[in-house]
């Protein structure tokens, strides 16, 4: 009965740091992309320089292509914060998920 409940404790902490590191990477690419928009200097909405790409892939790359839900959800989070409607701000992480792999 001990030892279930240490596996049960163990694999709960497992998915607590799991979420953790999601949410910690969707606030580090929202950051980034509030950056990102204060270089925008011709539209409000587009930058020439966009800094969250290089943390999404630096994220991908280091710890896992499990960690892509971070970056839709700090993507969503971005663009409903800078008044994208939700319907727009929902399919944009979707499409950029279906895209085709080239």
């Amino acid at each position: 009965m001990i030892k279930i409940h240490k596996a049960h404790l163990i694999q709960t902490k497992s998915v607590a740091i799991y979420l953790a590191k999601i949410l910690v990477l969707a606030v580090v690419y929202h950051l980034a992309a509030r950056l990102g928009l204060k270089m925008a200097y011709v539209q409000a909405n587009t930058s020439p320089v966009w800094p969250p790409t290089g943390i999404g892939l630096a994220a991908l790359l280091i710890f896992g292509y499990q960690l892509w839900p971070g970056i839709s959800l700090g993507l969503l989070i971005g663009s409903l914060l800078t008044g994208a409607s939700f319907p727009l701000a929902w399919a944009l992480p979707t499409l950029i998920l279906r895209l085709p792999a080239q």
